[in-house]
């Protein structure tokens, strides 16, 4: 898939998490969302990396941002990002999901 087309995937995603949120916090590299209704919900709690992020600190921004929840959802939206993110999760214990690197414990 061009870079273009990715870049314009991954904007929408990341809009529409942030429009769909109740809650939203700024996060280095990107930012969460929280809805308190549906807490189980991972797609509606969790971490979305949209920007270059430095991996050594996404364990500890993961989990201040969702350490109150029973589950962890780090989505990587940067298509920078092309390596690093299945091999940072699988070897600190996140289980590999979906084309988009997303990964979650819990």
């Amino acid at each position: 898939m061009p870079s273009s087309e990715l870049q314009r995937i991954n904007s929408f995603l990341s809009a529409f998490a942030r429009r769909q949120a109740e809650r939203v916090a700024d996060l280095p590299g990107g930012f969460a969302v929280y809805d308190d209704g549906f807490a189980h919900s991972r797609a509606n709690n969790q971490v979305i990396i949209d920007k270059t992020a430095d991996p050594g600190t996404l364990p500890a921004v993961a989990e201040e941002a969702l350490g109150h929840l029973p589950h962890r959802l780090v989505s990587v939206l940067d298509d920078d990002a092309t390596d690093w993110p299945r091999h940072w999760c699988e070897r600190r214990g996140f289980l590999a999901i979906g084309r988009f690197h997303c990964f979650e414990r819990g």
